[in-house]
């Protein structure tokens, strides 16, 4: 006799991008014979109701003693949804933990901005981290952690548009993403509730160090400084310290992020831009830079298929990969992009994919400029990587690896 698979609930309705990686994994999920629901955040009564017909449990009040764990299980991306509920029971208990539905955590950001969402996290939860170096913070600073694996990002492809040759395409380089930078105010704490050591000279000198090794992580120099300084802290303060300055991670990325398109514009190459703060550059009317705004994470895939070549820079990840990577090979084009241990185990250099290190950035128009001189070459190394993504890259590859934890 078949078991009935898993009713599977994902959320939306937050974050745009967020929805279009949950599109991409419901269609996924439903080609395997499995039942989606999708709770709206825009009216999640509604949606509840919902799904106490589909349970056949109450949801929004009145609670019962049901173990749902084999009937279903939530898939969801940075915490959505992690305390549902919770205020409506006298245990301060969500949802998912009253009901055992296991609860997938897709973690697309760095843990250390997570801190509080983490350490309140349900029992039940089953947390993915997209660089495997996460996967280790994890361990060692949230000890109530008790599952966490590495799940790497993915792709979207769109299957109504052409593949056009990159001798048609319009667009040169196409970058896609914001500079953090003008939008961190609020990560950045009263300096004065430190006691012990100068936080001021913390940041100067952290950021300094990120800059000039940028192969080292955030949280990895933070630790040295205070090794350093001797200042005795516990483990639990050292993680507090880290989410508390992690502003730096922002600023490192922004840096880079800004110099590498800055040096192609400046070797008389046009960049199409697309995200906040370009705008607010100093070089902002420089005629190589063409900025687009920002647009809807949905819109900047029929982009990348009008550009020769998607630039990427790392989020600061050092194991792990960026959708705009897998996203652009889907889309025809040639990607471009700084490197992690996990893209240096599946991709070849030069053969599917360009790759160049932040440590060396100076050398990134030229390796830009010989693709652009060579159409024929970079048809080559583009043909490539599509077929490598989409062989093993995309939202449906991470789905069969989420199905196959949930025996587990």
């Amino acid at each position: 006799m078949m078991t009935q698979k898993r009713v599977l609930i994902f959320i939306k309705g937050i974050f745009d991008t967020m929805d279009l990686f949950t599109d991409e994994l419901i269609q996924a999920f439903e080609k395997k014979g499995y039942s989606c629901m999708a709770l709206s955040a825009d009216d999640m009564d509604a949606s509840l109701a919902k799904l106490e017909k589909q349970l056949g449990v109450p949801c929004r009040k009145n609670w019962e003693d049901a173990d749902c764990s084999a009937a279903a299980a939530v898939i969801t991306f940075n915490n959505m949804g992690y305390n549902l509920g919770a205020e409506q029971s006298q245990e301060n208990v969500c949802l998912w933990e009253h009901y055992h539905i296991p609860y997938y955590n897709i973690l697309m950001d760095h843990p250390f901005h997570y801190s509080q969402a983490l350490k309140q996290a349900p029992t039940t939860t089953r947390l993915y981290c997209i660089d495997q170096r996460h996967v280790e913070y994890v361990k060692r600073f949230f000890k109530n952690m008790k599952w966490v694996s590495f799940l790497p990002h993915a792709g979207t492809a769109i299957e109504d548009l052409p593949i056009l040759p990159i001798k048609e395409r319009p667009v040169d380089v196409l970058y896609a993403g914001s500079l953090s930078k003008y939008r961190i105010e609020m990560l950045i704490p009263d300096f004065d509730q430190f006691r012990g050591f100068d936080a001021g000279e913390l940041c100067n000198q952290v950021l300094q160090e990120l800059v000039k090794h940028p192969n080292r992580t955030t949280e990895d120099v933070i630790e040295d400084y205070f090794t350093e300084l001797e200042l005795p802290i516990t483990e639990e303060q050292l993680g507090e310290y880290i989410s508390a300055f992690r502003f730096l991670d922002a600023y490192a990325v922004s840096f880079y992020r800004e110099m590498a398109v800055k040096l192609l514009v400046e070797n008389g190459i046009r960049v199409a831009v697309y995200g906040e703060g370009w705008d607010r550059t100093q070089w902002a009317d420089h005629p190589n830079l063409i900025y687009g705004g920002s647009v809807p994470a949905p819109q900047v895939l029929p982009l990348m298929h009008q550009s020769k070549i998607v630039l990427n820079t790392l989020t600061w990840f050092k194991s792990g990969a960026h959708d705009r990577i897998f996203n652009g090979m889907l889309a025809g084009a040639v990607v471009v992009s700084d490197p992690s241990s996990y893209l240096e185990e599946q991709f070849e250099n030069h053969q599917d994919i360009e790759l160049f290190r932040l440590e060396e950035i100076q050398e990134l128009p030229a390796i830009v400029e010989d693709l652009l001189a060579d159409l024929d070459q970079a048809q080559s190394i583009a043909d490539a990587g599509r077929q490598k993504a989409e062989k093993f890259h995309l939202w449906s590859h991470r789905a069969e690896e989420i199905e196959r934890t949930f025996s587990l």
